[in-house]
């Protein structure tokens, strides 16, 4: 059997300069269309299946080794003084990013953990799931209850599972209104590019999109005030100096909701302190 398969092969010279995570992929092109490894029988095949999934789900995976990053500040055998310039320099992807695929990862191994085959298959998913969970006002609801429910519902109606029919079936909130807009071809195809890359749909990767913008930090304009202090303010100054007194941080919570700002204690078998976590940059 043979078939034209599309993909280059690099001469030697070219292949000295690749980077050092393109290796791997270059070694998985020489065993699958030149060395051909399935052809040693079904095993051989099954176990490619095998690595399949285990690239469909590695968001898991990079969501572990960003959060072993985050904790025990390993950017800084690689140079970077804080997680935020780890994360856009090496990375290559803004904070909030990271911290998304932390929480998704988190998720995703829960719902392992607790036996389920099926998960979400992608960050927005995941983190859908758990962003809809902390919405609903059901006491005795849970993060694995929520995605039973959804997995039944998709079954019931023959539907896909997307980040926006979680957030319906979990939430129970009725389908968001939409709106037509009229954009460039090549903006659309950029657009739908990025999305195809992330696995979502065009219009959850907007979503996301304008999540993101709202989570980011905001830098506080300057005022006058702020470039001259006072004859009054610089007394004052000294004065708070001179102070040996302890100021206490005093935090309020509704504890209405279970997000992770609230000061109720989270159940065994809910991700503790999912977004507590201080980030150390």
């Amino acid at each position: 059997m043979v078939t034209e398969h599309n993909f280059y092969c690099p001469p030697r010279e070219v292949r000295e300069f690749f980077p050092k995570w393109v290796t791997e992929i270059w070694q998985w092109q020489e065993d699958l269309f030149y060395k051909q490894i399935w052809r040693k029988g079904v095993a051989s095949v099954k176990f490619l299946s095998i690595m399949m999934k285990r690239t469909k789900y590695a968001y898991i995976l990079e969501g572990m080794m960003l959060r072993a990053f985050q904790i025990y500040r390993l950017y800084e055998h690689l140079g970077y003084k804080n997680f935020k310039t780890f994360c856009k320099e090496e990375h290559e992807k803004s904070p909030w990013q990271c911290n998304q695929i932390i929480k998704a990862a988190l998720i995703s191994w829960g719902l392992i953990c607790k036996g389920f085959k099926k998960i979400p298959n992608c960050v927005a998913q995941a983190t859908r799931l758990f962003d809809a969970y902390v919405q609903s006002e059901d006491e005795g609801f849970t993060i694995e209850k929520a995605w039973q429910r959804c997995l039944n519902v998709a079954s019931g109606l023959n539907k896909t599972i997307t980040a926006n029919f979680i957030q319906s079936v979990v939430s129970d909130e009725p389908a968001k209104e939409c709106k037509q807009i009229k954009i460039p071809v090549d903006t659309w195809k950029k657009l739908k590019a990025k999305a195809d890359e992330e696995g979502l749909s065009l219009e959850d990767y907007l979503e996301e999109l304008v999540k993101e913008e709202e989570s980011e930090p905001q830098e506080e304009e300057s005022t006058p005030e702020d470039k001259a202090p006072t004859e009054n303010q610089e007394q004052d100054q000294q004065n708070t100096d001179n102070d040996t007194r302890t100021i206490l941080p005093v935090q309020t919570d509704n504890g209405k909701r279970r997000g992770p700002s609230c000061k109720e204690i989270p159940k065994p078998n809910q991700p503790a302190g999912l977004l507590d976590d201080p980030i150390p940059y």
